[in-house]
């Protein structure tokens, strides 16, 4: 009877798991609602602000701050982005960025995979505008955009398996842990992007995803 206990919530955790990490082509969070942090987490100060996002005055967003020198970045747990990215249909990221308060040197890099077995960042760096929203993205189909910053395996297997989507700041050379920087910026809109024939069919299924906002007449 143990056994068969085991064996039946074994199976019902790696069903859960199956189910819960499954990215969501064209999920957006917007950083809509209060009282919550979105399933994002950082070693830095994490806040939800409720104004003066992307879509102005009444549009929330995540602001990531350091007082003192240290990691500077926040990472999602959100479901919608994590799992077999390929299979998925997501074919890469798309976000905007605020370089809040004071003009910081940021170089800002997306990481994905699974932490600490096989994980990887970006080469390219993004620097978001002072005290504005820049739009940029990041393209998962492009292996030469891709370092191994942990563990060992390819990067086909690290988004095959991605359990965290990474957005911090980092200096070449890329390696584990990153460079420490004082200072801050914030996110908005984070997007998964689809491929093309995922996104038409969620955009004719009238499909698509944000998180916590309803439809706007």
């Amino acid at each position: 009877m143990a056994r068969l206990r085991i064996a039946v919530a074994l199976a019902t955790a790696l069903s859960f798991s199956a189910t819960v990490l499954a990215a969501t082509p064209d999920y957006v969070e917007d950083f809509t609602s209060s009282g919550s942090l979105f399933n994002w987490g950082s070693q830095a100060d994490i806040n939800w602000v409720p104004n003066g996002g992307v879509g102005g005055a009444a549009d929330g967003y995540l602001s990531i701050t350091r007082e003192f020198a240290g990691f500077l970045g926040v990472a999602s747990f959100d479901s919608n982005f994590l799992g077999d990215l390929p299979a998925d249909g997501i074919t890469g990221f798309s976000f905007w960025m605020n370089d809040i308060g004071a003009d910081d040197p940021l170089e800002i890099h997306i990481g994905v995979g699974s932490a600490a077995a096989n994980f990887w960042q970006s080469v390219q760096s993004f620097s978001p505008p002072n005290n504005d929203w820049g739009y940029f993205e990041v393209d998962l189909t492009d292996l030469s955009d891709w370092v191994q910053i942990q563990g060992a395996g390819t990067f086909a297997d690290a988004i095959a398996a991605s359990n965290r989507l990474l957005i911090r700041h980092d200096l070449a050379p890329y390696v584990w842990p990153p460079d420490a920087l004082a200072g801050d910026f914030a996110i908005d809109r984070v997007r998964a992007i689809p491929e093309p024939a995922t996104g038409l069919l969620a955009l004719l299924a009238g499909g698509w995803v944000v998180r916590r906002r309803a439809r706007r007449a």
